[in-house]
């Protein structure tokens, strides 16, 4: 992978652009819990751009070694050309469909940072997220199908970083992040809206079953915990609740999943929030 992106030239406007990769690799252990491993691909990552960048490192198990120069050379060294000087992205989509139905635009959107590969659900922004909330709102108006919103939030995140510092903090985030990739459904939409707080949009459920997710989700991040310097790093989160109801628009759908997430924090947090 980073061979071949050393090979890419990127043409915008009459600038030619190169570009590098960092790579950090770690191979699973024995009866190893998936955080470590993430802690030692992420531990070999940053030794690799401390290496000054552009550069392979692998965590072994026990220490971190650079990649062998052999595999450092390319025995293909043809740049790759790729004009991005007319990617305009609303002409683009124009071009890509007449009329871009949602879909296809929120496969546009940015995912995480902390998912590395490919997404199982759909990752979308603020903007994506009111346009699908609408158009569910009006299915329904339909006589279609219900759906439920959720609202996840880690609890006193900003302590967490203060307190254990911001290497578990951001550890944290991408835990959480992966948990939630791999809990919901594939239908499902989700958005984040802050640094530790994401809406969730279901699909097809009712009330109960969006509970009932949001407890798996919440028992789920309760069982994650990180070594730091400071001691053991655990996290919870709070979760609020709401369905789709009559005259709803997508503000006052959020307002009241706001709501049930802030009664759940001054609860003592780590519990799903009142519906509201």
């Amino acid at each position: 992978f980073r061979r071949t992106l050393r090979r890419a030239r990127f043409k915008i406007g009459n600038q030619s652009v190169e570009v590098s990769a960092s790579c950090g690799v770690a191979l699973l252990q024995p009866n190893e819990h998936p955080t470590h491993l993430v802690q030692r691909s992420d531990a070999a990552l940053y030794a690799a751009k401390q290496a000054g960048r552009d550069a392979t490192h692998c965590h072994t198990g026990t220490t971190i070694v650079a990649a062998p120069p052999s595999l450092d050379r390319d025995p293909d060294d043809t740049p790759l050309q790729f004009d991005l000087s007319s990617c305009d992205s609303e002409e683009w989509l124009n071009q890509v469909d007449e009329e871009p139905s949602l879909y296809s635009l929120m496969q546009l959107a940015h995912k995480p940072p902390g998912l590395p590969g490919a997404c199982r659900v759909t990752w979308c922004d603020r903007t994506m997220l009111f346009s699908y909330i609408r158009q569910r709102i009006a299915e329904w108006n339909r006589g279609g199908d219900p759906f439920c919103l959720l609202l996840t939030e880690i609890d006193n995140f900003d302590h967490l970083a203060l307190r254990y510092g911001c290497r578990s903090a951001e550890l944290v985030l991408r835990s959480l992040t992966l948990h939630l990739d791999a809990t919901m459904r594939e239908m499902d939409v989700l958005c984040q809206l802050g640094r530790s707080s994401t809406v969730i949009l279901l699909p097809r459920a009712t009330i109960e079953s969006a509970t009932m997710v949001a407890e798996r989700i919440r028992a789920g991040a309760a069982q994650f915990a990180f070594p730091s310097a400071t001691g053991c790093c655990e996290f919870s989160v709070s979760i609020g609740r709401t369905d789709v109801r009559g005259g709803d628009l997508p503000i006052s759908l959020l307002d009241r999943l706001k709501n049930s997430l802030n009664a759940a924090q001054r609860n003592g947090g780590d519990q799903v929030g009142p519906v509201a």
